[in-house]
Parts: structure tokens; C-alpha cells; sequence
């Protein structure tokens, strides 16, 4: 049994079709909750921001497209960008949040907010957005996104900033390219490896 107030936060529900029965149990048995925040950045704000207060350690599980990775693979992935913030003609970094001063979320891993220099990554970087254009948000500071999705940055930035442990594992579905269709993500996502992921939590105590 996890020694932590755990949750599970997922955007999509297509994401769990593929979790099996005695996979819920083995959660349930180690009090680990799974909840779903709907999908984009401000549904994710919106859904990690509801559970402040109830549960000391957030993990987020799901697919997404990359550049670097094997399709059908999975990762756990540490720094997070806001791939389609782009304030560039106001004088500030691509990527950078007007009068923040970081562009990187970095965790550690174990689950820490680790505080580096704006533009160094510690991980494999994830690249948030609101669209399905990763390919197009590259730059000579990301020439490729290892992970392409719609809310871990969002996630993380709420972790950060209650001091809440955080995790994340995508499962790569597709790379994140023009010609990506909705149909490859939904044909993948029946072979989400939800068995290894959810052991790699349980090994985490």
C-alpha cells in the first residue's frame, strides 16, 4: 500500500480503455485514486487545482505524441514547457509566460520542483499546447518535443506552486506530425500499458 494520498489524473477516458479490471483493483487496493480533468490546458489547471489539499502526491498518465521516442513506448518525462506561448514580439522568450522568469518546469525524480536557470531542461522535455501543432512550436532551444501534449505543463505548474509532489508517464501514440490523425491515437490507446506504469507507481514507496 502507498504510504501517500495518491491520484491518478487523466485527461481523456479514451486513455483508459485499456485498463483492465484487476488493474482498477491493484489501485483501489493501494488507495490510489483516478480521476479524469477533461482534456486541455485549462481543464488540467482547472481539475489539479480541485484536488489541493487532498492528496500529497499527483501523477499524470497519458498519451502523446513525440519527436525522439518509439511509438508504443512509454516514458516518464520531468520538464514541461507551455509549447504555444509565444510572446516574442513583446520582448520575451519563446515559451515564456509575460513576467515569469522561467520557461522549464523541472521535477526530479522523486516527484520534486527543482529550481534551475530559465532555459535548462533536466529531462525529457514535454510540450504543452491547446492545439495538436507540436511540430510546428520547435525552435532552436526545442528542435523536438520528446512528449506533445495538451496538460502536464499545466499540471506541473500547479504541483509547483502548492508544493505538491509530482509524476508523469506518457505513452506515445503517434509523432506529432501534420499528417497525425485522431483515428492512430484511438487504435493505440487500446495497448496502453497501464500494467507496467502502474507497477513502476506502486515501486515508487
Amino acid at each position: 500500500m502507498t504510504g501517500k494520498k495518491t491520484v491518478i489524473l487523466v485527461a481523456w477516458d479514451n486513455e483508459t480503455k485499456a485498463l483492465s479490471d484487476s488493474d482498477r483493483q491493484k489501485l483501489a487496493d493501494n488507495n490510489i485514486a483516478l480521476l479524469y480533468t477533461g482534456i486541455g490546458k485549462n481543464n488540467a489547471s482547472n481539475g489539479t487545482n480541485d484536488i489541493v489539499g487532498y492528496y500529497d502526491r499527483v501523477i499524470n498518465i497519458g498519451c502523446a505524441g513525440t519527436h525522439t521516442q518509439e511509438l508504443e513506448t512509454y516514458s516518464r518525462v520531468t520538464t514541461f514547457v507551455e509549447r504555444d506561448m509565444d510572446c516574442r514580439s513583446f520582448n520575451y522568450a519563446q515559451y515564456q509566460t509575460p513576467e515569469e522568469k522561467y520557461i522549464f518546469i523541472n521535477f526530479d525524480e522523486s516527484g520534486n520542483f527543482v529550481n534551475t536557470s530559465m532555459d535548462t531542461p533536466l529531462g525529457l522535455i514535454c510540450g504543452s499546447g491547446d492545439n495538436s501543432n507540436g511540430y510546428s512550436e520547435t525552435s532552436d532551444l526545442i528542435p523536438a518535443f520528446d512528449a506533445v501534449d495538451m496538460e502536464a505543463y499545466a499540471m506541473a505548474k500547479v504541483c509547483m506552486n502548492e508544493g505538491i509532489e509530482f509524476h508523469c508517464f506518457k505513452y506515445y501514440t503517434d509523432k506529432a506530425a501534420v499528417e497525425t490523425t485522431i483515428d492512430e491515437l484511438i487504435e493505440r490507446n487500446l495497448r496502453f500499458p497501464w500494467t507496467q506504469i502502474i507497477d513502476e507507481i506502486l515501486a515508487m514507496d
